[in-house]
C-alpha cells in the first residue's frame, strides 16, 4: 500500500501510503445456530464457542474456514481442481527456474459463471529467493481467488517465515520447491494467520494410474 516518491529539490526518498484500511472490524461472538446460519449464507465471519474455546469461522464461496488457536480447518465448496492445472504450474515454475533461475508466482481463480478454474500470472518482480507480485483487485472482485501459488525454484524449502508473514488472508496457499532435483509441493489452508497442511489430492483431481 506504499508508493515511493523522489523529491528532487530536497533530494529525499519519501514513502507515501496509497490507500488505507479503516473500520471497527468487529466480528460477533454467536451462540444462536440460526444467527450462525444467516452469517454463513451471507459469507460473513463470526466467532463461536467450542468446549469453552473461541473459534473463528470465515465463510467464503470457496470454503468454510475455521481458526482455533494456531490451527485451521476447512470444508471445500467448489469442484475439485483438475490435475492438469497442477502439472501446468510445475511446468511453468520449472521453465522459469531453468531460464531465469528465479522464483515465480501464480494465482488460481474460479469463474463461477463458467464453472471453471484458470491460472493468472500477476505482474511481478523476482530473484533467486524472493518474488513480489501485484494483486489484480478487479479480477479478485469478479472471480473467486482460490489459491496463491509460488515457487522456491532450486531451493529445497517448503513454506518459509517470509511466506508466513505474507499469507494472512483466508484462502489456500501452495509452494513448489526443489525443482532441479526432486520436485516437491506443499499446500496449506490459511485462516487469519493460522495454517493447516492440505494433501494435494484433497483439492486436486488426479487421474489414477492403471
Amino acid at each position: 500500500r506504499t508508493e515511493i516518491i523522489y523529491d528532487k529539490e530536497k533530494r529525499l526518498v519519501i514513502p507515501v501510503l496509497k490507500g488505507s484500511r479503516k473500520g471497527a472490524g468487529l466480528i460477533p461472538l454467536l451462540d444462536d445456530p440460526l444467527q450462525m446460519q444467516e452469517m454463513e449464507t451471507k459469507f460473513l465471519p463470526y466467532y463461536k464457542l467450542e468446549h469453552g474455546r473461541k473459534v473463528r469461522v470465515d465463510n467464503t464461496p470457496v470454503a468454510r474456514f475455521q481458526k482455533s488457536g494456531e490451527t485451521a480447518a476447512f470444508q471445500y465448496r467448489l469442484p475439485k481442481i483438475p490435475g492438469d492445472i497442477y502439472k501446468k504450474c510445475l511446468g511453468i515454475f520449472t521453465e522459469i527456474m531453468e531460464k531465469q533461475n528465479t522464483e515465480a508466482m501464480l494465482q488460481l481463480f474460479y469463474d463461477a459463471s463458467e464453472g471453471s478454474y484458470f491460472l493468472h500470472f500477476p505482474k511481478q518482480s523476482a530473484s533467486y529467493a524472493q518474488v513480489y507480485a501485484e494483486r489484480d483487485h478487479r479480477m479478485e472482485r469478479e472471480c473467486l481467488l482460490v489459491m496463491d501459488i509460488h515457487s522456491h525454484g532450486r531451493i529445497n524449502c517448503s513454506f518459509s517465515s517470509t511466506d508466513d508473514e505474507d499469507e494472512k488472508g483466508t484462502r489456500f496457499y501452495c509452494v513448489f520447491y526443489n525443482l532441479a532435483d526432486r520436485p516437491s509441493c506443499s499446500i496449506r489452508c490459511g485462516c487469519a494467520g493460522a495454517f493447516a497442511p492440505v494433501p494435494p489430492e484433497t483439492l486436486f483431481e488426479f487421474q489414477k494410474q492403471p
